[in-house]
């Protein structure tokens, strides 16, 4: 409960969740007690997303932290965007939280009074956890002079384009509050992205991050670069992968910019790495990565964190796939985060299972038959030998990665 009731934020979150292709990531309700939530008619009349019947198990907070904790293998940090009331009931109630949990990342003013919401909603569970000598509390804020988005930074957002950028553009056009436009919790993710931006206090109960900067400007490059999706520079070899036409051959040119505009660079490099891998244009190659793509993102999964078993067998045309799947993914033979099944029945799609759960993510049949047709018809027509064939294969790989959609492409079956 805080800004909306518990509830209501969740069924709000399920639909923002559906609306961005991430049906898959867990989420719950607390249900502990101390805090009412506010339902304030900004949060509640704001679209969140178009799907309110988007549905997902539902667990309680502590299902929920305890699933994450005993599945994630790395480190995990715990944000807290609103009051302390479910780290207190956490600490209280779960001993994987307690053994796992060592900082929580908060976002809120610095003064504790009634003029801090977060705060104000349980000031007994700020002062709970704050006496933890083993939980640290790193309080994210923004400076004394309030930081607000100008007109300038408004029109960047919506230039960018992409779904996520388009949310927060539209959350930005709402002016029924006095504090529409302040940087407030974004705080936390700059804070995440960017360390080097912020002071550092520790003479409270809690260590406090302040940004250093009054002046907008400085932080608009690294706002703007979270809602691109920019994550870091992760090549292994490349400093910068090839991002000027230039560097592509012709046919490549010509539907490199909507394919980035319409599916995002990092489906773009992951089909110009399996394709590179597959050393030739590939028509199931192209729809592996499309895969493996659509189901990181159902996950929020990131790269080498899934496994897969592929249901396409060891023999071309289905077996394509696994390269695109491998390079989308990072489950890779190598790692062995990726198997072949050995099932006599070969077919486009793949099981992935990430944190203790699984999805099944097939081609639809309509696609499937389109392929087998058009490929069919260029080998009856020019054989399988000859260079005209593949030629047609690779314009019609080209055709697939620059206008299917692995939102509409594929059936996710749980």
């Amino acid at each position: 409960n805080g800004v909306l009731d518990a509830k209501e934020g969740h069924s709000k979150l399920r639909s923002l969740l559906s609306d961005l292709h991430h049906e898959g990531i867990l989420t719950g309700v607390s249900t502990y007690s101390g805090v009412e939530g506010k339902n304030c008619s900004m949060a509640l009349n704001f679209s969140w997303g178009g799907n309110s019947d988007a549905t997902e198990e539902t667990f309680s907070a502590k299902q929920l932290v305890e699933n994450v904790l005993t599945h994630k293998k790395e480190s995990v940090k715990y944000v807290s965007l609103g009051s302390l009331n479910t780290v207190n009931g956490l600490y209280n109630e779960s001993f994987i939280f307690r053994e796992n949990i060592n900082q929580v990342v908060w976002s809120s003013t610095n003064t504790m009074n009634d003029d801090n919401f977060n705060y104000s909603l349980d000031t007994k569970a700020f002062d709970c956890i704050a006496s933890k000598t083993n939980l640290t509390i790193k309080l994210i804020t923004s400076n004394d002079s309030d930081l607000s988005y100008n007109p300038h930074l408004i029109g960047e957002i919506k230039e960018i384009g992409n779904a996520y950028a388009n949310k927060v553009h539209a959350s930005l056009r709402m002016n029924q509050s006095p504090f529409a436009n302040t940087l407030f919790d974004e705080c936390v993710a700059i804070y995440l992205k960017d360390e080097s931006l912020f002071t550092i206090d520790t003479t409270f109960q809690y260590i406090e991050y302040r940004i250093k900067t009054s002046d907008m400007s400085i932080l608009s490059n690294t706002i703007i670069g979270l809602l691109q999706g920019y994550s870091g520079n992760q090549n292994q070899v490349f400093e910068e992968f090839p991002s000027d036409t230039f560097n592509y051959r012709n046919d490549i040119q010509q539907i490199m910019v909507s394919t980035i505009d319409n599916f995002g660079i990092e489906e773009w490099i992951a089909g110009v790495m399996a394709n590179e891998l597959h050393r030739h244009l590939g028509v199931y190659a192209i729809i592996g990565t499309k895969m493996g793509m659509r189901a990181r993102e159902y996950f929020g999964a990131g790269v080498d964190e899934m496994q897969i078993i592929s249901y396409t067998g060891n023999t071309p045309p289905f077996s394509c796939m696994n390269d695109g799947l491998q390079v989308s993914t990072g489950a890779t033979i190598g790692h062995g985060l990726i198997k072949v099944s050995s099932d006599t029945v070969k077919l486009p799609e793949a099981q992935f299972m990430y944190m203790g759960r699984k999805i099944t993510v097939a081609l639809k049949d309509k696609y499937r038959q389109r392929i087998e047709r058009e490929i069919n018809e260029y080998r009856l027509v020019y054989g399988l030998s000859s260079e005209i064939y593949w030629e047609m294969v690779r314009m019609a790989a080209l055709n697939y990665w620059a206008n299917w959609d692995r939102h509409e492409i594929f059936l996710i079956k749980q």
